[in-house]
């Protein structure tokens, strides 16, 4: 896969020329846009490699609800959920706190 985030990806035709890769978005996550793809065979042996196949172009597209949680990032939401609440229950104490001293 050919784009600006310059993934590639190797695989193996067959017997009868056929070949398919699989694209994980966990693995190599692919911005939204425009993406493109084609196709080179290398012979290692022979130190050749094919002129480019056809180029063909895809779009991905993300909700919003999924590039809102993207931006979350748990580990930060739930250390940001933690203060505060440390720092409610220390309000709430030192309110405590100055009442009894009145």
């Amino acid at each position: 896969i050919h784009s600006s985030q310059a993934i590639i990806y190797e695989t193996t035709a067959d017997a009868n020329g056929h070949w398919t890769v699989n694209h994980s978005q966990q693995t190599a996550e692919l911005s939204p846009g425009l993406h493109t793809v084609y196709a080179v065979a290398i012979d290692p042996t022979a130190k050749v490699k094919s002129m480019p196949s056809v180029v063909q172009q895809f779009r991905v597209e993300k909700s919003f609800w999924v590039m809102l949680f993207n931006q979350l990032h748990l580990s930060t939401t739930i250390l940001a959920l933690v203060v505060v609440a440390l720092a409610l229950v220390w309000f709430v104490w030192f309110r405590g706190q100055r009442r009894a001293l009145s």
